[in-house]
């Protein structure tokens, strides 16, 4: 079967979900996935369906790679789960940049320092989440709350 065909086989596949009944999509779930669904809606099965025979066309596919392009995919694969585990995005002030904020008719001032933490009051904090804590005494974003997010 040409690629094209088994395209036009899936995209008319995938095309039908919407329209099959609540039953017909968790008996056609639990063949794909194994299990039975759960308490999941219409439209949250047909997207988790649709996506779920893409993964099987794309897995019929991976079967025709070339073993250079099948290491290659899975060198990325690689990168992207090592790219998952590093932590969020840093906010990375440079040494001695003041940020000022006035909340609950007082101004506050923070100060970047040069070991990458931030003072304020005399302490010492790790982050502006922590800062943004300690003078809302709620969790709140640090960048959101001294203004650098949007």
């Amino acid at each position: 079967m040409a690629l094209s065909e088994m395209a036009c086989g899936l995209a008319a596949r995938v095309a039908e979900l919407p329209k099959l009944p609540l039953g017909e999509l968790q008996r056609l779930w639990t063949l794909l996935f194994g299990a039975p669904p759960g308490a999941l809606g219409h439209s949250h099965l047909v997207r988790r369906l649709a996506y779920r025979l893409q993964e099987h066309a794309g897995a019929d596919d991976c079967a025709r790679l070339t073993a250079s392009n099948r290491q290659r995919i899975d060198a990325l694969l690689q990168d992207q789960a090592h790219a998952k585990q590093r932590p969020g995005r840093q906010l990375h002030l440079p040494p001695g940049t003041v940020l000022t904020r006035d909340f609950a008719g007082r101004t506050h001032r923070v100060v970047a320092l040069a070991d990458g933490r931030l003072e304020y009051r005399g302490q010492r904090f790790r982050s502006l989440t922590a800062v943004a804590g300690e003078i809302t005494g709620h969790r709140w974003s640090g960048p959101a709350f001294f203004g650098l997010k949007p």
